[in-house]
Order: structure tokens, then sequence, then C-alpha cells
């Protein structure tokens, strides 16, 4: 791995994640001065929420729940600190870990680049993937034009870009049992492989939301369940806990979380069997939610034609997501329904049909 490379990787993670941080906070204070204090709390849970994650892991490891830490030793409250202070902590992170490698050089940065990858994880996939989708929401049921919403445009912008990034990372070096950090051409083919598949799920989960209030959440937790089983049965002599992850990050674009030793273990029993069991897994996904987004979206609207989810879905939306949201057409527009043709169109031919040639391509160890 070229070291200048990395560099620019750490320097441009640290720059994004203030240029991230700058605008929710204006876009925090646009809600809170205009009165919009449901959206208010939700941006501001998906902020801190990577934050909770990762203190509730840190107990978790506490002597008392059988873990490896007492409650007065100095590396548990510092990660507890960190984090509390999640937001602000992981740009001081990375910018530590940034400029110490200029001096230390690429046995630093390399030594570092699991603990980032796997804290960028945690906040792209519990902050920025909701952002997206809430922001998107937001969007939908109120937009003017570009001069008034463009605080949403810019928070999805940057979650997608953050998102996208994120997951080509994670591909590659998840696939290597987190012993590879990935190249420059692995992470750019990927970057739009992944880039096309959040900004289609993120905002096809938004239009759900729009339209059918509370009951859009069908798509996301049938589709949930779906990458729950998909991985227990793929990803087999995997942990639990990877197998809820990769459950919960697919449900924005195909990822998988993969233990070492199960890694190991495809390793052992075929030549890159890790590679293609990741493949299987991801060209299901795709074909799962495409199938999952048309049969959803036609069944709601059915539903909602004949006024029987239409009333209820309506009012408990607007109560539960804002106060300033004008009432929306409970039927899909044809401009919803555009969307999610694109989004099985590009879930189909990014998914199922190209993955393997555009952007799966694994190191060859």
């Amino acid at each position: 791995m070229d070291f200048s490379f990395l560099m620019f990787l750490s320097f441009m993670e640290t720059v994004l994640l203030v240029i991230e941080r700058t605008f929710e906070a204006m876009n925090l204070m646009q809600f809170y001065t205009s009165g919009d204090f449901w959206w208010f709390g939700l941006t501001l849970g998906f902020i801190v929420t990577p934050g909770l994650l990762e203190m509730s892991y840190w107990v978790t490891q506490l002597s008392c729940f059988c873990g490896e830490f007492g409650a007065t030793e100095h590396t548990f409250w510092t990660w507890i600190t960190f984090g509390a202070l999640f937001p602000v902590s992981i740009v001081f992170r990375h910018a530590r870990i940034a400029f110490t490698s200029v001096c230390r050089g690429n046995a630093y940065i390399t030594k570092k680049y699991s603990e980032l990858r796997m804290l960028k994880s945690l906040q792209s996939f519990s902050e920025n993937a909701g952002q997206i989708v809430l922001q998107g929401y937001i969007m939908i049921r109120t937009w003017q034009s570009p001069n008034e919403n463009w605080l949403q445009m810019a928070c999805i912008i940057l979650g997608v870009l953050t998102l996208s990034k994120s997951c080509a990372e994670h591909h590659y070096h998840e696939v290597s049992a987190k012993e590879e950090i990935p190249g420059v051409a692995h992470i750019i083919v990927s970057f739009f492989y992944y880039c096309a598949h959040v900004i289609v799920r993120c905002l096809a989960y938004s239009v759900m939301f729009a339209h059918f209030g509370p009951f859009g959440t069908i798509l996301g937790g049938v589709q949930f369940l779906a990458n729950l089983l998909l991985a227990h049965l793929i990803l087999t002599e995997n942990f639990f806990v990877k197998t809820f992850w990769t459950g919960v990050a697919s449900l924005v674009a195909p990822i998988c979380f993969a233990s070492r030793h199960a890694v190991h273990s495809y390793e052992q029993s075929y030549r890159s069997s890790a590679e293609k069991k990741f493949q299987k897994f991801y060209h299901w996904n795709c074909g799962v939610f495409t199938v999952n987004l048309l049969v959803t979206s036609i069944t709601l609207n059915l539903l909602s034609h004949y006024c029987v989810i239409g009333i209820v879905g309506s009012e408990l939306g607007a109560l539960t997501f804002g106060v300033t949201a004008p009432p929306t057409e409970n039927v899909m527009s044809w401009g919803s329904i555009t969307w999610v043709l694109l989004a099985t169109f590009v879930s189909l031919v990014f998914g199922v049909f190209t993955s393997r040639k555009c952007a799966m391509r694994t190191y060859r160890r």
C-alpha cells in the first residue's frame, strides 16, 4: 500500500468529517429556529447514535458482564468518554492519526487503519444511512426550491459520499479478514458501485415514508429479516453479532460483516471462498431488495387507494416525523413511481448482473 495514498485517505476523511459536522450543525439550527422539534430531535438522535453504541459495547466488556475490564480501568473510561463525545471525538481521532502519520510514517497509519475502519463503519451505518433517509423524507414533504431546502440536500450529498466511501473500504478490508488495506483502484471502482446503491435505496425508503408514514417501515422490516436469513444461510460459522450487523448494514447497500475466524475457515475450505460467499450474499441481497420494493410499493398503493391504510398512515406520519409538513397524497405520484422503478433497475443491473465484473474484484492472496 502506497503511504501517500493512505495519507490522502486520512486527510480526506478528516476534511469530509469537518464539512459534514458543519452542515449538520447548520441543519439542526434551522430546525430548532423554525420550530421543527421532531426533526431536530431525530436528526440529533442519528448524530449521537454511534456514540451510544460505542458506550454500550464497552459497558458489556466490564467484568460484571463476563468482560475483561474493571469499572476503574483507564482504558474503559477512555472509550466511554470517546463515545460520549463521539460527534467531535471521531473528528479529532482522524486528525490526530493523519498528522501523527506524517512523522511516524507508513507503519503507524497501517497499524491504526483497522481501528479507524471499525469506527468509521459504525458511524456510517448507524448515522449517515439514517440521516440520508430522514433528510430525504423531509425534502419530499417540504420541498419548495433548492434555495429553501439546500441544507437537506447538502446533508444528503455528504452522507452519500461518506457512506459510499466507507462501504468501498469496508468490503475489501472485511473480505481479507481485516489484514489488507484497499488500494486506489479498488476504492474508486467500488465507490461508484456503492454510490448507486446508497442513493436509490436510501431515497426509496424516504419515498415510502413520505407517502405511507409508519407503514413505510414494512419495506425495511422485511428487508432486514431477509438479510438476517441470507447471512445465516450463506455466511456460515459467523458470530451472531456479525450476522446482525450484516442484516442492518445491507439495508442500504450489499455489504457483509464477517469475523476473522469465519473468513479464515472459508479460505481453508476453498480458494477465494470468502470472496465467493460475499458475492453470493450480494447477489441475493440485491434480488430480494428488488422484489421487496416492487411488492411493498404495489401493495401499499393498492391499500391506500382503497382507503385501508390511507388516513391512519397520513395522520401518524405527520405526527411522528414533523410539525410543519404539508399533507401528501397517500397514493404515490409519478415521480415517486419513477424513483421506485429506477431503484429496482439499479439494484438488478449493479447488484445481480454486474457485481462480479465491476466492484467485487478482491485480493488474491
